[in-house]
């Protein structure tokens, strides 16, 4: 637990409405999410979430990113607080976001979580029909590197593998090559849309009535929608070919558009290989039971990825 400065105390009751008597009381998440995240407190009560940032472009993109968000009708918990100065004592030269509390379970706890996804399909159809000449500070700066970028997350990863031992030296350097062929294509790349950029099962939560909000929403950036997708196809979905078609069945009836064959493989494979390193980065972190509960898990997803691989290859050379 944290405890809050004088001024810091003020700011957040006139920011909550909360009467003197009433003491604040800062308090770790139960999920344990986040390093600087804290549940402000009353009575024992949850008032709001308090973020902590140590770069302000961080805070001023939370800022812009819900606001856009709410203009767009896709629910996000409301800003209460936004302060560019620090905050106390406790946070220093850091950087202090206030946002409203909403009750609801993350969907990966959700005992249905099918009506959820299409809501959450429905969402990001209105979000990604945002492009980068629309609105505000994303719209403006300069769009360069994507290929590059995207190229540099690769050898990345693959080094990675390599460390853990999922690929031999030969298959990093031919996967390499196999990614490295699509950078002329990367490079034509002129269309972006407006992304949450890191969706997984606890920044989705689902309410008691059946609808979804986002959290989380100071990584948002323009990108293209394939990468998003490709998200939610292996990291809500696992891959599974029902779930992922029912998902983009109703991410276009409600406006999305359909991704690009050969760019959702690749953005794809990226996924799939991050993934995968991390369970065998896990698998050998020497916990007996998470190396038991990966072994299967890892033998499934390498096939997985072998797949995928070949599918990049094919479509790389096309």
């Amino acid at each position: 637990m944290a405890r809050l400065e004088r001024r810091s105390r003020r700011l957040l009751r006139r920011a909550l409405a909360v009467d003197t008597e009433h003491e604040l009381r800062l308090v770790r998440p139960p999920s344990g999410r986040g390093g600087r995240t804290f549940m402000v407190q009353a009575e024992g009560r949850t008032l709001a979430v308090l973020r902590v940032f140590a770069l302000r472009n961080r805070l001023v993109r939370l800022r812009e990113s819900t606001r856009k968000l709410q203009f767009l009708g896709v629910p996000v918990p409301r800003l209460l607080l936004c302060n560019t100065s620090h905050m106390g004592r406790l946070w220093r030269g850091a950087y202090v976001a206030v946002e409203e509390f909403l009750e609801g379970v993350p969907l990966g706890k959700a005992h249905d979580r099918t009506p959820a996804l299409d809501q959450l399909a429905g969402s990001l159809a209105r979000l990604h029909s945002e492009h980068r000449d629309s609105w505000g500070t994303f719209g403006r700066r300069k769009r360069t590197g994507y290929a590059g970028s995207r190229l540099r997350m690769a050898r990345q990863i693959v080094r990675r593998l390599s460390l853990v031992e999922g690929l031999t030296r030969e298959e990093a350097r031919d996967l390499l090559v196999a990614l490295a062929a699509w950078k002329p294509r990367l490079e034509a790349l002129r269309d972006f849309q407006l992304l949450h950029n890191d969706l997984h099962f606890n920044n989705v939560l689902v309410h008691e009535d059946g609808h979804v909000s986002l959290l989380d929403l100071y990584r948002m950036r323009y990108d293209r929608r394939e990468c998003e997708l490709s998200a939610v196809a292996v990291r809500l979905l696992d891959l599974d070919p029902c779930r992922v078609s029912r998902f983009l069945e109703m991410y276009e009836q409600q406006g999305g558009k359909s991704p690009e064959p050969g760019l959702w493989e690749f953005e794809t494979l990226l996924v799939c290989l991050d993934r995968w390193a991390r369970m065998l980065e896990q698998a050998r972190s020497g916990d007996k039971s998470q190396a038991a509960w990966a072994a299967d898990q890892i033998k499934i997803w390498e096939k997985r990825v072998r797949v995928r691989v070949e599918n990049v290859r094919v479509a790389g050379r096309s």
